[in-house]
């Protein structure tokens, strides 16, 4: 722990080593993954079992942010990764776990002080979006106002065909864990973006044209609609570009890590092949090929 003011409440405490991305995500990775190790997002060369952690939050708030996380996992994460089949209806923890993803998003690349790739205009919005979320969180405020939360199950573009698709596709639909923040260089867009496997969420914190529009739920009470495969050509176009950059990036892969991979699935081929990443990678080999 560490002394400091408490990103959240506000109030001075020890404040505990959070998780960006819930510790459950990182935990159904390794599980699921055939081996014990996972691969740092964007240095495929360093072997890691957890996710980025910072000394942001006081004990009170990190308990009640982990009991919407274990809300979360039980009512949807659970069944996107395991049937795939998530439940019908959804209540307000959806909007407060989403909630919790953008702001900790946010509140990360404060932490780490990379704010200076904003613009002052988005910049100004994103302190906005960051205040109201915390105020939504805290109990002082009902709903996170204009700074509204998305949700978009990506179970069903498994096996979506189309020919410009990158090659590592169904992987990166399945198994892809990511956090950013996504603009326009016009400035018409911008959000927060977390991807959970086959789940993504969106904090809108401006949106013009209406991006987030009728293909994505928003996160309060109701029931989750029928998938929608008509994506606007924006959000298609940011998918396949994710999934090319999660290519590009494995591809960097060294050759003295990729025998130690090797070594290490021969030690358990069998746990390995019944894998759910054994399974992605053959779906795209089958849909794919070997390019």
């Amino acid at each position: 722990m560490r002394v400091g003011t408490c990103w959240l409440c506000g109030q001075k405490a020890n404040l505990h080593s959070s998780h960006v991305i819930p510790k459950f995500v990182f935990r159904w990775l390794i599980n699921t993954g055939g081996t014990p190790f996972l691969r740092a997002g964007a240095n495929p060369n360093k072997r890691v079992q957890d996710g980025d952690r910072h000394y942001l939050y006081c004990s009170e708030c990190e308990t009640t942010l982990s009991t919407w996380e274990q809300k979360a996992k039980k009512r949807l994460f659970d069944a996107a990764t395991g049937s795939g089949e998530i439940p019908a209806k959804y209540g307000s923890w959806l909007s407060r776990f989403a909630c919790s993803l953008a702001l900790r998003t946010v509140q990360s690349q404060l932490y780490r002080g990379i704010e200076n790739k904003y613009d002052p205009s988005s910049l100004d919005l994103l302190f906005k979006a960051e205040r109201s979320w915390k105020q939504f969180l805290t109990g002082s405020s009902k709903h996170p106002g204009e700074y509204s939360q998305y949700f978009l199950h990506l179970g069903y573009f498994d096996g979506f065909n189309d020919p410009s698709l990158p090659s590592n596709w169904n992987t990166w639909v399945k198994r892809s864990v990511e956090r950013d923040t996504i603009y326009t260089p016009s400035g018409s867009f911008l959000a927060t973006y977390v991807k959970l496997g086959p789940i993504i969420f969106f904090g809108k914190i401006r949106d013009d044209k209406q991006i987030l529009g009728k293909s994505f739920v928003r996160c309060s009470e109701g029931e989750f609609p029928l998938p929608d495969t008509l994506l606007n050509s924006a959000t298609w176009s940011l998918f396949k570009d994710r999934a090319s950059s999660a290519q590009k990036i494995l591809s960097a892969m060294s050759e003295k890590q990729k025998q130690l991979v090797g070594r290490q699935i021969f030690k358990d081929p069998e746990k390995f092949l019944n894998s759910g990443l054994a399974e992605a990678l053959l779906q795209d080999f089958e849909k794919f090929g070997g390019s």
